[in-house]
């Protein structure tokens, strides 16, 4: 089974206007990532998505490649995951003839991830992907989380708004 890990990390924010490169806690939230994915052994092709050259930069020190620059429209806070997914599986299959069985998409805004919790996505994977389509990774909500974003895991063990 072939797994590639995807980091999504666009340069523009509404909020934090380059917020992947703001420091946080030492670093640049997106080495968070790049940090994590180091140690983890299930996923060793690993690709930023990115308009950012400075992100392309950082990532030079890291397993990771940033084989095309994100088109803009793709860099926009209208622009999907899934879009972004699929620019790059297209971008893949039609520069390198490659094309993965799996994606594990990683956002830099989830600097608290473990390189553990990417294995054990791997590892699901193996033992059930004749089963299941997707995999999400949840924490319970705490605080004044939104209600708009919030899921609850129902008798199936499936995740419903």
């Amino acid at each position: 089974m072939d797994i590639i890990g995807l980091i999504t990390a666009r340069s523009g924010s509404k909020r934090i206007p380059g917020k992947n490169r703001k420091i946080f806690c030492g670093k640049p939230l997106i080495e968070w990532t790049f940090e994590c994915i180091k140690n983890s052994k299930a996923v060793t092709n690993w690709i930023v998505s990115t308009d950012d050259k400075k992100i392309i930069e950082l990532s030079k020190d890291y397993p990771v490649r940033a084989p095309f620059i994100r088109p803009a429209e793709l860099a926009t806070d209208d622009a999907t995951s899934f879009d972004v997914v699929k620019h790059c599986l297209n971008w893949l299959l039609n520069n390198e003839n490659y094309q993965p069985d799996w994606i594990i998409l990683l956002e830099p805004t989830s600097p608290t991830r473990l390189s553990f919790h990417i294995d054990e996505v791997a590892e699901i994977l193996h033992r059930k992907s004749k089963h299941i389509d997707s995999i999400c990774a949840v924490s319970k909500a705490r605080g004044c989380s939104s209600a708009y974003k919030a899921l609850k895991v129902n008798k199936k063990n499936f995740l419903m708004p």
